[in-house]
């Protein structure tokens, strides 16, 4: 109840040149979630590849883990 929003700010950077990742939306709105489950709810957030070479990429969450 009474809930506030949570921004979370995707950035980064392709090291190629013909590789480019792009988020299908600008904005994702997420169904409210209580506090205290007792099993975690994800969200699929689509990223894709724009570019015409393969690439790997990782998310670096360690912000995240030091605010829990």
């Amino acid at each position: 109840m009474n809930g506030k929003p949570l921004i979370i700010n995707l950035i980064g950077e392709t090291l190629h040149r013909r590789a480019y990742l792009n988020l299908l939306k600008q904005i994702y709105y997420l169904p409210p979630t209580p506090i205290g489950l007792e099993w975690a709810l994800t969200y699929p957030i689509e990223i894709k590849n724009l570019g015409i070479t393969k690439l790997k990429y990782q998310i670096d969450t360690s912000a995240l883990e030091a605010l829990n």
